[in-house]
């Protein structure tokens, strides 16, 4: 049976909703778009348990003998993406053991090894010293890392709750009993609501399962060891026919916009006193550091978002709390659609233009360029920036309009994994500076922005990034010497 492949399965947003409802994982890296691009997931992620309980139940149906099963242990290597497809991959199988993988549309998203056999009874497991009863809301706790260390509990599922699980997956809860079943879905809700709670990634599950479910419908739980320098947290748990370990990651927290308050130790008042700048993707980072830079220093920004509405009316509010009202609008701008349709909510003539338009950077791959990603990154950079720029020549009352375009240090460091980037920000960079033989009417500045602080480049553990104000500061500077 090596290398058997099963049927593909996808993973929905209601899949994820349903998930969420009978596990307790409410964590919105898995059902908020908004929140999830914001994170190293860069879009909402299945729930790990999810999948592997639909794992195991599918390799039930398929006969292999879940009901002998002693130990299962997962690695969730990479991301498994809503409405990405995945198949079940038998890699090799004995009497004894079996190597399961999921893929996708690159391989190893998840790692199985499970082993079969006699099992150990409750009794002899290893135990763990819970505490309180837990019952989570549907609000993740947000914890500091340093409030991991002695942390310990104990989590109980609603018997609904599990009776929905086994109605989801029968075939794995005929074999392994519906309290094993809930007791793997509570490992999802202790990870990404309780320890380490809403900045958690999962990444390993090892755990054995043994005869006498003590504390039914309940595990225990204790942090057994943490490493900062990684942000990793091994917690042991306990209950309802598991034991073992869970490893999880504590994810950086996204970075806060920057405020006025901020920008006015930096600029010299009123400098920017003659802008009226359109901010194309403003919402969040270098955007959202540019327009509360052009306000603090006096001029007026429009910032436009393609997905992110609450957070582009929140830097717009709190702009005008500390500048004046209507300093700041936000304004719907999807580049990939008609301009025309879209302008009819800019309120004013605009002096300058920004161009912060992008997509996912950093991306899973199974292979070293993706054309598809290129096409992406191209059509975003190159192409419909031209095509805005056409149109703002068509429109504006100016006779020349200044235009910023990030470029990034990518194109000349090219680091691993960004050969699609780095390409379609060359081009860009090449269109910049043949601008004005097309539109002699626009007057490009292109600038390689070094590694900034913004959601984009959020890892683990920190990387050496410059400040947004710092970086903008000179190349709004420098906009305004353009003639």
């Amino acid at each position: 049976m090596a290398d058997h492949a099963v049927p593909v399965r996808t993973f929905s947003m209601s899949d994820q909703e349903f998930f969420a409802r009978v596990s307790a994982d409410y964590n919105p890296l898995h059902l908020s778009v908004l929140v999830a691009r914001r994170t190293q997931a860069g879009a909402p992620v299945v729930h790990g348990v999810h999948a592997v309980l639909w794992v195991l139940d599918v390799l039930a149906r398929q006969g292999l003998a879940i009901s002998d099963l002693t130990s299962l242990k997962v690695q969730f290597s990479k991301f498994v993406y809503i409405d990405q497809p995945v198949t079940i991959r038998i890699v090799c199988q004995d009497s004894a053991s079996a190597k399961v993988e999921l893929d996708g549309d690159i391989p190893s998203l998840m790692t199985f090894i499970l082993r079969f056999g006699h099992r150990k009874k409750a009794e002899d497991a290893k135990p763990v010293a819970g505490g309180a009863i837990i019952i989570p809301g549907s609000v993740p706790i947000e914890r500091s890392f340093a409030e991991l260390g002695d942390l310990s509990g104990s989590l109980k599922s609603p018997n609904e709750m599990n009776t929905e699980l086994c109605a989801a997956f029968p075939v794995a809860s005929k074999a392994l009993g519906g309290a094993r079943i809930a007791a793997l879905a509570q490992t999802s809700t202790l990870v990404g609501m309780v320890c380490p709670g809403r900045h958690s990634i999962f990444s390993s599950l090892a755990v054995d399962f043994v005869d006498g479910l003590v504390g039914e419908g309940e595990i225990a739980f204790r942090v057994a060891k943490t490493d900062k320098r990684f942000s990793m947290i091994t917690m042991a748990v306990a209950g309802s026919g598991i034991t073992g370990d869970v490893l999880a990651f504590v994810r950086r927290a996204p970075s806060a916009p920057a405020t006025v308050a901020q920008c006015n130790t930096k600029i010299r008042k009123g400098e920017f006193s003659a802008v009226s700048a359109l901010i194309v993707g403003g919402s969040r980072g270098l955007g959202a550091a540019t327009a509360s830079l052009i306000a603090a220093g006096g001029g007026r920004v429009t910032v436009t978002y393609a997905q992110g509405r609450d957070e582009a009316l929140a830097i717009c509010r709190n702009i005008n709390a500390a500048c004046g009202e209507d300093v700041a609008d936000a304004v719907r701008l999807d580049v990939r659609m008609d301009f025309a349709e879209q302008a009819k909510d800019w309120k004013c003539e605009f002096t300058q233009l920004y161009y912060f338009a992008t997509s996912q950077i950093f991306r899973q791959k199974s292979t070293s360029f993706s054309e598809a990603s290129f096409q992406e990154f191209y059509s975003i950079y190159v192409e419909r920036f031209y095509r805005l720029c056409c149109y703002v020549a068509e429109t504006c009352a100016a006779d020349f309009l200044p235009v910023f375009y990030p470029s990034s240090e990518a194109v000349t460091i090219r680091p691993k994994g960004l050969t699609e980037y780095a390409m379609a920000k060359a081009a860009g960079e090449l269109l910049c500076a043949d601008m004005g033989n097309f539109l002699p009417k626009i007057r490009v500045h292109s600038h390689r922005i070094p590694r900034t602080t913004t959601d984009q480049t959020l890892t683990l553990t920190a990387v050496p990034a410059e400040d947004p104000l710092d970086v903008m500061l000179p190349q709004i500077r420098a906009l305004q010497q353009l003639r």
